[in-house]
């Protein structure tokens, strides 16, 4: 009996042993995986900071282009509406308002645009104009 309880400890010794083994060499690769993983995200970051860095002239000729097709129909619709109003087509005005208001709200690209929509709805209901139109 005494013989069978000191093959338990020895085998158990052994089993024990081996984990702890087993275990540093699991801490040894976590500490390798961290510092890799840390110099992997680095590149990574410096990578897309290139990137952003080399399209920027391109977004800024993007953010042009954007600017100046609105400033196009700005103006189209600023004529349009003057249009509308010398002819006395309230109703016209409020539809033509009303789509600008679905377009802020279905595309909110820009704050600007749909606080804009938004303050125009407001201003006609308190005093019956769209911003730069006067119904």
């Amino acid at each position: 009996m005494n013989e069978r309880i000191d093959q338990f400890r020895e085998i158990f010794r052994i089993k024990l042993m081996q984990a702890d083994s087993d275990l540093s060499t699991l801490k040894a690769k976590i500490d390798a995986k961290a510092e890799t993983a840390e110099r992997d995200v680095r590149a990574y970051l410096a990578a897309v900071a290139k990137r952003i860095q080399q399209s920027e002239p391109q977004a800024k000729a993007a953010r042009a282009e954007v600017e100046k097709w609105a400033n196009e129909q700005r103006t189209a619709a600023t004529a349009a509406a003057a249009a509308l109003k010398a002819k006395g087509e309230t109703v016209t005005l409020k539809a033509r308002a009303d789509v600008s208001e679905r377009y802020a709200l279905a595309l909110p690209i820009h704050d600007d645009v749909q606080f804009g929509a938004w303050a125009a709805l407001g201003d006609f209901g308190r005093t019956g104009s769209f911003g730069y139109f006067t119904v």
